[in-house]
């Protein structure tokens, strides 16, 4: 049985990390939906989405649920800040992807 179910991605997603807290939950879109979305675990809503670089194969939280990271196809890792969104670092690209 169904309990909840999140959509909101355009394409499928690859991978998803509970926050911390355990109140949130980050997914990362694949091919044709790089977005990054936050969710309410409660309500199944949206809370933000983030510009992903290009196919986002491993989300992650900090451990202290302030900020949120990507690791990407293209070998680049991308961390925002959960809160506001904002895109903090972008990391160099490594030799493959980032899983």
């Amino acid at each position: 049985e169904e309990i909840i179910a999140y959509r909101g991605h355009r394409r499928f997603v690859r991978s998803i990390a509970w926050s911390p807290d355990g109140r949130s939950i980050v997914s990362g879109g694949d091919f044709g939906d790089s977005s990054i979305h936050v969710w309410d675990v409660a309500t199944g809503q949206v809370v933000s989405i983030h510009d992903g670089q290009y196919r986002n194969f491993a989300v992650s939280w900090s451990p202290d649920g302030s900020r949120i990271a990507a690791g990407n196809f293209d070998g680049t890792v991308q961390v925002w800040e959960a809160s506001s969104g904002h895109n903090t670092l972008v990391c160099d690209r490594q030799a493959g992807p980032v899983y």
